[in-house]
């Protein structure tokens, strides 16, 4: 009788390290860098209510303190088009998985990579920017909604308080040119301001505006994340924004931003800021936001972007992937468990 359950042991262990070894070869180390999302939206959608991203996919929601002129997508373009104003704020905001990136070890890192075209001056004044980050949401998707006549992003409206991205957390960078302000990234806390406000679905603009941006708690300024010049764009022409998040330390961030001329990562950096954050504010990310702050542009401003990819050197698991390393552990167990 001992016999036979020491063998039976021996089998399972032997089950276990074949399952061990056939999960190192399905999901790589985290050595290796790897594409969790590249979208340039052939299959994506805008403001619908299913929120359920794939690889190269998913729903990206209208955020705006002003009611959009035009809202589009299509391959190769999201576009999101707004009147000439003296203070508005556009943004779009999306899950890009739906299983969470965890940075846990030093040098795991997360990359967000944004192909854009500045089609009518967007950083045309002093206080125009641009922004896009990282968050943490906890899978609760963004609303889809807050971009009407009676449901806008601003102090003056209610309806959308609470819910969608007011608990999400995360870093945003604001990009600054043309005379203005220096650029930086910032943190964007949960937002604690109650029903009070729509406000607190505000996710990239951090105090930008004091009735259409985050600052129920205000978000922190990375240690150093300031740029050494303005950024200066031409109209009409395409550049890429890289933001690189990597666990330096144990707690420890350090975040980098470049934006280059052209549709590629390559060549001299038009403007780098970089910076370091303690407070661990997120350790995993599973979404994304892009938006624009247009103040007395000539022109009528559009977001208008072309390709959104995200990439880490740690590896994702596939929701399948893991059901099925759930139902072969619990096979195991419970033959365990029978001997």
């Amino acid at each position: 009788m001992m016999d036979s359950m020491r063998l039976n042991r021996r089998r399972v262990i032997l089950a276990s390290a074949c399952l061990i070894g056939s999960l190192a070869v399905a999901f790589p180390p985290q050595s290796q860098a790897a594409v969790l999302f590249n979208d340039t939206f052939g299959s994506s959608t805008v403001n619908s209510a299913t929120n359920s991203p794939t690889s190269t996919s998913t729903n990206y929601d209208v955020i705006s303190s002003k009611v959009p002129t035009a809202i589009s997508i299509a391959p190769g373009d999201l576009k999101v088009s707004q009147a000439a104003s003296s203070s508005e704020i556009t943004e779009v905001q999306g899950l890009f998985t739906s299983t969470p990136v965890i940075l846990t070890n030093v040098n795991d890192f997360i990359e967000l990579t944004v192909t854009f075209t500045d089609t009518s001056g967007l950083l045309g004044s002093a206080t125009s920017a641009l922004y896009f980050g990282l968050d943490k949401s906890s899978q609760v998707a963004p609303y889809n909604n807050v971009n009407t006549a009676t449901n806008l992003m601003t102090t003056s409206f209610t309806g959308s308080a609470t819910g969608g991205a007011q608990s999400w957390l995360g870093y945003t960078n604001i990009l600054l040119g043309n005379g203005g302000s220096n650029s930086k990234i910032f943190t964007r806390p949960a937002q604690s301001a109650g029903t009070n406000t729509n406000v607190n679905q505000d996710v990239v603009s951090n105090g930008a505006s004091g009735s259409q941006s985050y600052k129920n708690p205000a978000g922190t300024q990375l240690v150093g994340a300031s740029a050494g010049s303005t950024l200066s764009l031409t109209t009409g022409n395409t550049y890429t924004a890289d933001f690189t998040l990597t666990l330096t330390a144990p707690s420890t961030y350090t975040a980098l931003t470049n934006v280059y001329s052209g549709a590629a990562v390559s060549g001299t950096p038009l403007e780098t800021v970089t910076g370091t954050d303690s407070t661990f504010l997120a350790n995993g990310f599973d979404a994304l936001a892009l938006g624009f702050r247009d103040t007395a542009n000539s022109a009528a401003p559009t977001l208008d972007v072309s390709q959104v990819l995200v990439q880490s050197n740690v590896s994702v698991p596939e929701p399948a992937s893991l059901g099925l390393l759930g139902v072969i552990g619990a096979a195991l167990l419970r033959r365990r468990r029978d001997q």
